[in-house]
């Protein structure tokens, strides 16, 4: 193998690394700093906390391995890129040719692999704030004085147990801010915080009429609204335009802010865990085809409201 390639090689590989190191730092300091605050917090868990608590972890679980799949994946192609450019040294032409072939492969692999970690990590940090809330008794979000995800569960407890029994069709959507994030690295973790109060505050006048708006952590809120699941798609795209609309300022500052959401209804046939999941992979497609859109799902798969797909792939905030 020449130089050239057994560098890039290695630089794919150390990449792909550090990526996965700091990854599996950032989850041990997140679950440690939950063990100690549980273990020194005087509370007690409430019904259905401790079910709710092992869904979350089951979660985030399952996403743990994804990202040891995406490991293997990467592995994968390294070895056979190694195998590729690996021959006999006399035909230099049919070598390098297969070198570019191989190269332009674990580029794409690369790529491919950088966003399933992104995806990784977008879960794995909305699991372990979820979780993170269910260490305190508090069931108020300090900063927008919203409902928590500790208080938005046992409520969605509640109403999903109300939609069995048919005294109501609700539907439940997941907003997330688009790339909050990128505010507070920016511009301060203050202007962040404000910008999430003020948009807080035109999205809870916008959904004057919903039955329930919490905040589940960061920049993502949880609604509840009436059904059905088209009428109240329609109905989170327009508030979707009009918070696009708003100015967001702080200082001398102005903002310009989008959200990505996600719904599902209650239906006869999910259970809570369900419920979510199916809202969560809406809202995950929204956020992954760009952001700034509406997707709901409606049993099969998440459904774009408005025009057609165009967005291409990106990472996430």
């Amino acid at each position: 193998m020449s130089n050239m390639n057994q560098q890039m090689l290695l630089l794919g590989a150390c990449f792909f690394g550090a990526v996965l190191l700091m990854l599996g730092i950032w989850i041990g300091m997140r679950l440690a700093k939950i063990v100690e605050r549980k273990r020194t917090a005087d509370f007690q868990l409430q019904d259905g906390d401790r079910e709710r608590i092992l869904q979350l972890l089951q979660d985030l679980a399952a996403w743990i391995r994804e990202c040891g799949r995406s490991v293997d994946d990467y592995q994968s192609l390294l070895e056979k890129f190694e195998f590729d450019v690996a021959g006999d040294e006399s035909n230099r032409s049919v070598q390098q040719q297969r070198a570019a072939i191989a190269m332009e492969q674990v580029l794409k692999g690369v790529r491919r692999t950088s966003t399933r970690l992104d995806a990784c990590q977008y879960r794995l940090e909305k699991q372990t704030s979820q979780i993170r809330s269910y260490v305190s008794d508090e069931k108020t979000d300090a900063l927008t004085g919203l409902p928590n995800r500790h208080a938005f569960d046992i409520s969605l407890d509640e109403l999903f147990a109300a939609s069995r029994l048919g005294e109501e069709s609700l539907v439940l959507a997941l907003l997330d801010v688009d790339r909050i994030k990128s505010v507070s690295d920016e511009y301060g973790k203050q202007a962040g915080d404000s910008a999430l109060r003020q948009l807080c505050e035109v999205m809870c006048s916008k959904l004057s009429g919903a039955v329930t708006v919490a905040r589940f952590g960061g920049g993502e809120f949880s609604i509840v609204l009436n059904g059905p699941l088209r009428e109240a798609a329609e109905k989170m795209n327009d508030v979707r335009r009009e918070l696009e609309a708003e100015r967001y300022t702080f200082g001398t500052e102005t903002l310009r802010l989008t959200v990505s959401v996600g719904l599902s209804d209650f239906g006869d046939n999910l259970v809570v865990g369900a419920l979510l999941r199916h809202a969560d992979d809406a809202l995950f497609t929204a956020k992954k085809t760009g952001g700034d859109r509406v997707y709901y799902h409606d049993g099969t798969g998440p459904v774009l409201v408005g025009a057609p797909e165009t967005a291409e792939t990106r990472v996430m905030d």
